[in-house]
């Protein structure tokens, strides 16, 4: 019995740039302070742009941030989602203790976002806290909100979901960076965030739209599935959208 076999090769379907422009999609959970609409492409083009968009300190703002700094040449389009309703935020806890026996600086460094909080010998950790916190709060790039009950500075996500638990908090983290005598300062987890978007409505919003690369930052089981199938189906021998 005769057989007739057909092989797709599409490594060279985006070999004309000129008819096929590279573009790069961004995906990420905005903020309710955002003037963006769920799942609808916007080309960014400015990091206050991505702000007012998806609202300072969020996933996606922060995201289109990060890409700009290593590549603002290649089209950049994002597309936000909302957290889930039902998610829950991530938070820690900077707790101060003692009382300052010499001037010094405290270096905090919320998301390699280095911030500095001065500090005079004989400052009380409760003075010191409440410093520490004004400072955070001042800093609308980081993604947490700060508050303050005497001592102990609480940090809660912007946006809830699994990615909060894995914003990185640090003090001190350079050698020029000096612990300040008579004050030590501990970082700890304390709620751990839950529950990422559903993305479905945004997959679905992508229709036939090229995009050679991807920045997905979910990856609860769910989403990559979700992620998956879309390669398989957009990638494949058959639709060959890249």
């Amino acid at each position: 019995q005769p057989e007739f076999f057909v092989e797709f090769d599409n490594t060279q379907a985006a070999a004309d740039s000129a008819t096929l422009p590279f573009m790069l999609l961004a995906v990420g959970q905005m903020l309710t302070a955002g003037t963006a609409t769920v799942d609808l492409p916007y080309i960014i083009t400015d990091d206050g742009q991505a702000d007012t968009l998806f609202g300072a300190g969020s996933h996606l703002a922060r995201i289109c941030r990060t890409i700009r700094k290593n590549n603002s040449i290649t089209k950049l389009i994002a597309r936000a989602v909302d957290d889930d309703g039902a998610a829950v935020a991530a938070e820690k806890t900077i707790t101060v203790t003692g009382t300052a026996t010499a001037d010094g600086v405290i270096a905090i460094y919320v998301a390699g976002i280095r911030i500095t909080v001065g500090v005079d010998s004989g400052d009380l950790e409760g003075d010191i806290a409440a410093a520490i916190e004004v400072a955070l709060d001042a800093e609308a790039q980081i993604p947490y909100t700060a508050g303050v009950v005497t001592n102990v500075v609480t940090l809660t996500a912007k946006n809830a979901g699994l990615l909060g638990n894995d914003i990185d908090v640090r003090t001190n983290y350079r050698d020029d960076d000096p612990d300040v005598a008579g004050v030590p300062v501990v970082i700890a987890d304390t709620t751990a965030g839950t529950l990422n978007p559903d993305v479905s409505d945004l997959i679905a919003a992508l229709g036939d739209e090229s995009y050679q690369q991807i920045v997905w930052p979910l990856t609860d089981t769910p989403s990559l599935v979700s992620l998956l199938a879309v390669f398989l189906d957009r990638f494949g021998p058959v639709v060959q959208i890249v």
